[in-house]
Formats: structure tokens, sequence, C-alpha cells
């Protein structure tokens, strides 16, 4: 997804009984006309991109099985994006403006 707001503060937690877990997802805010992220995941390409993110998953304490069911995951939840919108009764051209946000 393009998301212009990411940054070092940008991110969340979520209490549970066992403690703290990082968020999947806070404060994300999609934007059309760009793709480039305000941070790298290796240092180098500021392009979102799947192959670099399992590169890096040892980063995050995540093996490469783990790393690559956790995309799966992702791009099954990124997928429903329509249905989301249309349940929450966005208009058609609001959806079709933003198609291109959303890849998965």
């Amino acid at each position: 997804m393009g998301n212009r707001d990411d940054h070092l503060r940008n991110h969340g937690f979520i209490r549970e009984a066992s403690g703290w877990r990082l968020s999947p997802a806070f404060d994300m805010n999609p934007n059309p006309s760009k793709r480039e992220h305000a941070l790298t995941l290796d240092g180098m390409s500021a392009l979102p991109d799947l192959e670099t993110a399992i590169d890096t998953a040892e980063f995050y304490r995540l093996d490469d099985s783990d790393a690559r069911r956790v995309v799966v995951e992702v791009q099954d939840a990124v997928n429903t994006w329509r249905e989301e919108a249309t349940a929450l009764n966005l208009s058609r051209p609001e959806i079709q403006r933003m198609e291109s946000v959303f890849q998965a």
C-alpha cells in the first residue's frame, strides 16, 4: 500500500494478557499519487517490495517461512479492500481513485 506517513514514531502496540505486541497496522494514510515510502526496509530503496521485506525479515525476528506466511496474511487482508470500502459506503469514484494504492 502506498503510505507516505511512515516514520519512526508512527508505530503502535497492542496490549494483550501475555504482554505487548507490535500492531500489524497503525495510522496508515493511503496516497494514490506516490508509491515511495519515507522509510526504507533495507536502507536503500524507498519503493515497497515484498522480496526486500522477506530478505530483511531477520531484523523483525522472523525466519523465512514466518515472513512468507505474514506476506500471505497481509495479501489476503489487502485483497478485501474493495469490499471493505463498499461496506463503508465509499462512492464508486472514491474507490476507483484508490485502486492504484492497494496492491497485494
